[in-house]
């Protein structure tokens, strides 16, 4: 039986750095590799490429350490 890989959660700082790596042409394969993820959460990571950024542009200083993009209303 195949082994479980370990849940990684990537914190905004993490995939800020994902998606200008992206920009700058790295392959997603190579990224998912070096921090632990699945290739689908790369691709799921320049998908919303234009909302994460967005979010941290509107957040305060802090927003970088956060991992989700939930915010208390």
């Amino acid at each position: 039986m195949p082994t479980k890989r370990k849940r990684v959660v990537l914190t905004m700082k993490d995939k800020i750095n994902i998606i200008i790596r992206l920009k700058q042409g790295e392959s997603g394969s190579k990224l998912a590799d070096e921090y632990g993820v699945g290739k689908s959460t790369i691709s799921d990571i320049k998908k919303n490429s234009e909302s994460i950024l967005k979010y941290v542009s509107d957040s305060e200083d802090d927003s970088l350490l956060r991992k989700t993009m939930r915010r208390i209303d």
